[in-house]
């Protein structure tokens, strides 16, 4: 038999159990009702999560303090036998009704919604080299790929790009690569790395434009692939700009197309913003059509366009501290670059002390030193670090006994109580407006729940009255 059949035969092979897995998996939602209708977790330090594998589904338990590092994993249901193990988890007598509270509370810790889709989509999802294996898996068999492991080889592609750069989406594979080694917000982005970045992300961008041809009405979670595909321009552009490589990253724009409906869109949104005011997006199509305007038809560029997620990524911060001359932000970007910095918490005591008004909150909190603090969890498995002194330097999580207050005087509202923790980007959106309002309007695509109570419609838009 001669081994040019023989290998067809073999890829073939390959190529039908991939297929199998896939057709014969449970979805995300199959297996998270499966695991809540026959286990409990009570667990308020740690939650579980899903991993999808080559060979099953399988739970791990998280900390809620270090959301990075996964323990305990056992397999779930097995693609050898096709059929759910038991678990060493606590049992649950679940009527439907119970079941499907415990389901709707897990579902509002992890984002169900956001979850499933990647999940589905995704050959395997849920743990460290998640994209790898996909890339391993796949990548040989390009030709001969469904549109939907097209989207799951274009997306492992491009979440393996990232890990070049940053810990961004969470579950960072590190191999033999130095490359991967996690690198410090701090520290410059090396050459070596940048080349890397770029080459994993034209080949997304390279996958993305097959799925285009073999199928051009597939959607997407952000909507037509030609949608995704312009978006993924701009991803690239955009996390070229974070690494400071601002000429490579225009090389991103030549080819970006946008479906008019888009563009139209974004120059509503763009009509609704006063001259010179702030924007603040909350999503991929709500922010890479805006930026693309403005980068390439200079488009209402009066207008400062703040993507609120992205607000809490440390290099994004440094990035605009860069662009605008650090005249955006009334505290440093520098002073949270602490690596395990990433939200405050503060108390509404029994009784309640002195409100703070902002402007107080974010002055002080550069003068805070560095000592050792005591970690407890609230029945919500929410964690606090006890502070003795009110020198305390930024740290993961701060703890305040007084509330905080957003009072403005050039808003025409009443003051907001902040609800008890912040996240870094949420700082930074509070931090900007603190600092801009009084010269410049402030605009949001979304509801921003911070100043949801006070917020005005304008258009498609929503702003704070001044």
């Amino acid at each position: 038999m001669p081994n040019s059949f023989l290998k067809l035969v073999f890829i073939f092979l390959l190529f039908l159990n991939i297929n199998v897995f896939a057709q014969s998996t449970p979805s995300y939602k199959e297996v998270v009702s499966e695991y809540f209708s026959k286990y409990s977790w009570n667990d308020f330090e740690s939650f579980i999560k899903f991993q999808k594998k080559k060979d099953g589904w399988y739970i791990v338990e998280v900390r809620f303090d270090e959301q990075d590092k996964y323990f305990n994993g056992n397999l779930f249901w097995s693609a050898e036998s096709n059929s759910y193990k038991p678990l060493p988890h606590p049992t649950a007598e679940t009527d439907t009704a119970s079941l499907e509270v415990k389901i709707a509370n897990y579902s509002s810790l992890v984002d169900f919604s956001t979850n499933e889709y990647f999940y589905n989509r995704n050959l395997y999802y849920g743990y460290p080299g998640w994209d790898w294996d996909v890339i391993n898996n796949l990548e040989s068999k390009e030709k001969d790929l469904t549109d939907t492991l097209y989207e799951s080889l274009a997306r492992a592609y491009s979440n393996y790009a990232m890990g070049f750069f940053s810990n961004q989406y969470g579950d960072l594979f590190i191999n033999n690569d130095v490359d991967r080694i996690k690198l410090e917000d701090k520290i410059p982005i090396s050459k070596s790395r940048i080349n890397k970045f770029s080459l994993f992300g034209i080949k997304a961008i390279s996958t993305y434009k097959k799925l285009l041809e073999i199928n051009p009405n597939y959607e997407t979670r952000v909507g037509n692939i030609k949608i995704k595909l312009a978006n993924e321009y701009l991803y690239m552009y955009s996390s070229l700009i974070m690494a400071n490589e601002t000429v490579n990253a225009k090389d991103f724009l030549k080819d970006v197309i946008y479906p008019d409906s888009i563009l139209l869109a974004s120059k509503n949104y763009f009509r609704n913003v006063s001259k010179n005011g702030i924007l603040f997006t909350g999503g991929d199509n709500d922010t890479y059509p805006l930026w693309y305007l403005q980068l390439t038809q200079n488009f209402r560029s009066d207008v400062t366009v703040l993507n609120s997620s992205l607000l809490g990524l440390k290099r994004y911060l440094m990035a605009l501290e860069r662009q605008y001359k650090r005249t955006l932000f009334q505290m440093s970007c520098n002073k949270i670059l602490s690596p395990n910095f990433f939200v405050f918490y503060y108390d509404k005591a029994e009784k309640e002390n002195k409100p703070i008004p902002v402007s107080n909150f974010i002055n002080n909190l550069v003068n805070y030193k560095s000592k050792d603090n005591k970690v407890t969890y609230n029945e919500k498995g929410e964690m606090h670090i006890s502070i003795e002194s009110p020198q305390e330097e930024l740290q993961q999580i701060k703890y305040f006994n007084n509330k905080l207050i957003f009072n403005s005087p050039y808003l025409k509202n009443k003051p907001i109580t902040l609800r008890s923790y912040l996240f870094i980007n949420e700082l930074a959106i509070i931090d900007i407006v603190n600092k801009n309002i009084i010269n410049k309007s402030v605009f949001f695509t979304y509801q921003e729940q911070i100043f949801s109570t006070i917020l005005k419609e304008k258009g498609t838009l929503y702003y704070l009255n001044k």
